[in-house]
């Protein structure tokens, strides 16, 4: 009977679902394209010297691991009451991740900067999509998709990030994608 309560106790952590937001977009390039624009909040982020030309994913994530830890005393985040945790490893997957992406590559400084910032923007950042984990992976449970308008150096960029909800009932940010915001954009 414990064994239950303290189950149940995990589930009531995760963010729950909601089905205006479960399935709504097919992948992240439809959130960029929709509800990025609808994003009336910009969080603006001081730049700061990086030096990235050729280092390796290891390298990197120790700069990343630099900058998160001298920004912040905990790991601990909340969107609205939702609790989100960001650990070492959830550090090195996002970073393995823009490192090996070619599109992601080239905004390389910009990903580390944000980290300097992404206790704002994950309080700020605003839910817009959910999916249920469908890779097989048994410790996942959801994905929810956030997203926000930054500013770094006064360019403006679309931000997505991914929280995984998983089966020890803690959700973890897990990955961050951004592209530039459209020049001809309304955005302030």
């Amino acid at each position: 009977m414990e064994k239950t309560k303290l189950k149940k106790n995990k589930i009531d952590n995760i963010i729950k679902l909601n089905n205006k937001k479960l399935n709504k977009y097919n992948n992240v390039n439809e959130i960029f394209d929709v509800e990025c624009s609808k994003c009336n909040t910009i969080i603006k982020i001081d730049s700061f010297f990086i030096k990235t030309n050729g280092k390796s994913a290891r390298e990197v994530y120790y700069i990343a691991k630099e900058i998160f830890n001298s920004s912040y005393d905990n790991n601990i985040f909340y969107n609205k009451k939702n609790k989100i945790i960001i650990t070492n490893q959830d550090i090195k997957e996002s970073v393995n991740k823009f490192y090996n992406d070619r599109l992601q590559n080239i905004y390389l400084k910009e990903h580390l900067i944000i980290l300097s910032k992404i206790g704002d923007i994950i309080e700020q950042a605003k839910l817009v999509n959910q999916t249920l984990e469908n890779k097989g992976r048994e410790k996942y449970i959801t994905w929810h998709y956030y997203c926000c308008l930054i500013k770094i150096n006064n360019i403006k960029y679309k931000l997505v990030f991914d929280v995984v909800s998983r089966i020890d009932g803690e959700n973890h940010y897990r990955l961050q994608r951004i592209e530039k915001a459209d020049i001809q954009s309304t955005l302030p």
